[in-house]
């Protein structure tokens, strides 16, 4: 799990950093969120993949499947998260911390009990 935190840091790092300079550059909230939680997907996969779950072995087309449909899906519910903090009045880049949490402990679970089980 500790790994994982770690891992997770740095995608949230990434991601967040990707998002502040698109907005700063214009471009939309929506836009640049799902611009930054690509930008850390594919960091995600190969720290994931080698280091946190430690899954050197195995087919990595399933595994990069399993992790993209898991990427489709935690971004999904945090997405729906964004929109309804948006909604009920909580400031933007709070708002799109908090959605990353949600992000986070969905995509860890997804992770451990499906793409590197």
């Amino acid at each position: 799990m500790a790994k994982f935190v770690v891992v997770g840091v740095m995608n949230t790092a990434v991601t967040y950093v990707v998002y502040v300079a698109l907005r700063a550059l214009g471009v939309g909230i929506f836009a640049a969120n799902l611009a930054g939680y690509v930008a850390g997907v594919a960091n995600s996969f190969v720290w994931s993949r080698r280091w946190v779950f430690r899954r050197r072995t195995g087919h990595i087309g399933r595994q990069a499947a399993l992790f993209v449909a898991g990427f489709g899906l935690c971004y999904g519910v945090q997405w729906l998260a964004l929109r309804a903090l948006l909604v009920a009045g909580v400031g933007e880049y709070v708002a799109q911390l908090l959605a990353m949490c949600v992000y986070t402990g969905l995509n860890f679970l997804f992770n451990r009990c499906l793409t590197f089980r």
